[in-house]
C-alpha cells in the first residue's frame, strides 16, 4: 500500500507504475475536480526479441504494443469520488465506467483494456 496525500494505492500486480495527475497547468491532486490516472507495467512490441542476456535488442518487433495488465485498488480520503471513466488509448472518454464504493475502486488492465482513467471528484 502507498499513501500519497489524499490518494491510497494498493497494487495487486508485482510491478506497476501508477501516476495520478491534475490535468490543469496549475492544478493539484488535492483541489482538481478531474484527475488522470495512468497505470502501466511492462510493455513490448509484438514479436520484440532480445538476446539471451537481455542486453541487446535483436528485433524491434511491430505493433500493436503488448501491455502487461495492472490491477490495483485506488482510494480517496477526504474527497468524494463520483465517477471513474475509462479513456481510450488516445486519451478520449469512452462510455465505460467503473463502480465506485466508499471512495474507492479497482482497476484491472486485463478487464478494462486501457491504461488511462479519468477520475471525477465532487466539488468540495
Amino acid at each position: 500500500m502507498c499513501r500519497l496525500g489524499t490518494v491510497t494505492i494498493t497494487p495487486q500486480s508485482h510491478f506497476a507504475a501508477l501516476y495520478v495527475t491534475a490535468p490543469e497547468p496549475d492544478g493539484t491532486i488535492a483541489a482538481s475536480r478531474r484527475l488522470l490516472l495512468t497505470a502501466l507495467a511492462r510493455a513490448r512490441n509484438t514479436g520484440m526479441k532480445f538476446s539471451v542476456s537481455g542486453d541487446e535488442l535483436l528485433d524491434k518487433g511491430r505493433g500493436p504494443v503488448l501491455l502487461e495488465p495492472v490491477k490495483a485498488t485506488i482510494a480517496f480520503a477526504g474527497r468524494s469520488l463520483t465517477e471513474v471513466r475509462l479513456l481510450d488509448h488516445d486519451g478520449r472518454r469512452t462510455e465505460k465506467t467503473l463502480p465506485v464504493a466508499n471512495g474507492q475502486f479497482t482497476l484491472d488492465g486485463a478487464r478494462d483494456r486501457t491504461p488511462y482513467y479519468e477520475l471525477v471528484l465532487a466539488r468540495e
